[in-house]
């Protein structure tokens, strides 16, 4: 199914760098202006394998937001610490 869906980190980069927006209202603030879906940033400090490590933790999470009637539409790794070009 496709989702129109935002990015979660547009809350903690850019003027939210210094006072990221909590993923709670983050879940609240997409689904008032109609997304139906969000691309997990999956980094700090928002849901992700260090603060979600096991199944039932990710289950919880993706739990909360179809309450919420929102579902995840993809995930973006948080890859700022890898090598991946060294030029």
């Amino acid at each position: 199914m496709k989702r129109i869906s935002i990015g979660s980190w547009a809350y903690t980069i850019g003027p939210y760098a210094d006072n990221p927006v909590q993923w709670e209202e983050v879940t609240r603030r997409v689904k008032e202006l109609g997304f139906d879906g969000i691309e997990l940033g999956g980094f700090p400090p928002h849901p992700n394998p260090d603060n979600l490590p096991t199944k039932a933790d990710r289950d919880k999470c993706k739990a909360e937001l179809a309450d919420l009637g929102l579902a995840f539409s993809g995930l973006a790794a948080d890859l700022w610490s890898q090598h991946l070009i060294d030029t």
